[in-house]
């Protein structure tokens, strides 16, 4: 049985703490006879019945073009190629006589995605072997190729940040399916 622990004050008003056993009495009712039921677990919002079955609404962003997905893959993956390297090129002291690397992980790529991307001339030139695919940009035509267009970031005073001589490796791992782009960043005046 629980124990009650009260506290009474004496005629000298020092308190005395009394401890007595808490019986419940017999006109209460017990555990058995209580009418109480739990509630079951709510199972989740339940929607109107008339937009049970409806297909979601077409979003007016959604482009109507008769591209392929397979292209619409690649160039989103040419515009994250871009615009990681773009947010790489950053003005630094030492770049006034030096440069910066950029390098650029791109995951989640099958060799399909890889040779698409490329380009026919720029993945027949590639050294293909067992675990890797790995080719260099030579010029900015193979570099607009992969990208787009070249990286270029302008600064004050009519200076420019770009790759040196547009130059990018781009090395595949068919083991991790990772696109690595490594290159090196320069000031032109």
């Amino acid at each position: 049985m629980p124990k009650r622990s009260q506290k009474h004050a004496s005629e000298d008003d020092s308190e005395v703490a009394l401890d007595e056993e808490y019986e419940a009495s017999e006109d209460a009712p017990s555990d058995d006879d209580s009418d109480y039921e739990e509630q079951p677990a709510k199972k989740g919002k339940k929607t109107p019945s008339n937009k049970e079955n409806k297909p979601p609404a077409k979003s007016a962003k959604t482009p109507s073009s008769g591209a392929k997905p397979q292209e619409k893959v690649i160039e989103r993956l040419r515009k994250s190629l871009y615009s990681s390297i773009n947010a790489q090129m950053v003005y630094k002291k030492g770049m006034k006589y030096g440069s910066s690397r950029v390098n650029v992980e791109i995951p989640n790529m099958t060799p399909a995605d890889v040779e698409a991307m490329l380009g026919d001339k720029l993945y027949g030139r590639a050294s293909k072997g067992p675990k890797q695919v790995s080719v260099t940009t030579g010029c900015s035509d193979e570099l607009e190729d992969v990208m787009g267009r070249a990286p270029y970031k302008s600064l004050r005073y009519g200076a420019a940040l770009v790759l040196h001589n547009d130059t990018v490796k781009l090395v595949y791992s068919r083991e991790t399916g990772i696109l690595k782009a490594t290159a090196a960043c320069v000031m032109l005046k």
